[in-house]
């Protein structure tokens, strides 16, 4: 017979998973194409590569630049990507999902990088 465990020298639970981020980018970007104008939608994998930050860090930097957003915007504009893009597995979803984006200019810098210099924000050292 196998002797039950005490309160005193059971197993302390596991802790809880770390709580997920509590913001996540949410893009909708047009793709010209003959002859009508695609909208793709960009969630936070992909985007991170856009803006090279956490949706977190993005919303902690815009709140201390507001205008930030639109500077990412303008930043952004007249870049070529190439994106590899899914129908939505939602049967309700009106828009194409981007699943990869991959810049395809050598000098590529993500927007928060960008920023960070118009604003003169001295990178984090750790």
């Amino acid at each position: 017979m196998i002797p039950f465990a005490n309160s005193a020298t059971a197993m302390p639970p596991p802790p809880p998973p770390p709580p997920p981020p509590s913001a996540s980018f949410v893009s909708l970007f047009p793709l010209p194409r003959i002859p009508r104008v695609l909208n793709v939608m960009c969630f936070d994998r992909a985007a991170r590569v856009l803006f090279g930050c956490s949706a977190d860090d993005f919303f902690h930097f815009s709140k201390l630049h507001p205008f930030a957003a639109s500077n990412a915007a303008k930043i952004l504009e007249g870049e070529v990507f190439r994106m590899t893009l899914s129908r939505p597995k939602n049967g309700n979803a009106q828009h194409l999902r981007a699943v990869s984006i991959v810049p395809l200019r050598s000098g590529f810098k993500p927007a928060i990088e960008s920023l960070k210099e118009f604003y003169g924000v001295k990178p984090a050292t750790s």
